[in-house]
């Protein structure tokens, strides 16, 4: 089985957020999953939990949140073993 992380720039089911949890969705019995937001959850966080995927956030620290980015790094750095990496929004990551 795949594994997928998918970097969020936010998590609050806007546009981009929605279509990635589709997306989540339609691989989901194909590869297992795990999310890092960039920001703080937001509204988000409630329908990975309820799905049972993996997620955590982080805080966004800064300008440009480049305080938070050693944090950032070592939360991508924990999930390098996965096979491929989403991106979703301009993030610093």
């Amino acid at each position: 089985m795949k594994k997928i992380l998918t970097i969020l720039q936010c998590s609050n089911l806007g546009g981009m957020e929605n279509s990635t949890l589709y997306r989540l969705l339609a691989i989901s019995d194909k590869s297992e999953h795990s999310v890092i937001s960039v920001h703080p959850f937001g509204m988000l966080k409630e329908e990975l939990d309820r799905r049972n995927i993996q997620s955590e956030d982080s805080a966004f620290k800064g300008p440009m949140g480049l305080g938070s980015l050693l944090s950032l790094r070592k939360k991508i750095a924990t999930n390098s073993t996965c096979d491929n990496i989403f991106m979703v929004g301009p993030t610093i990551s």
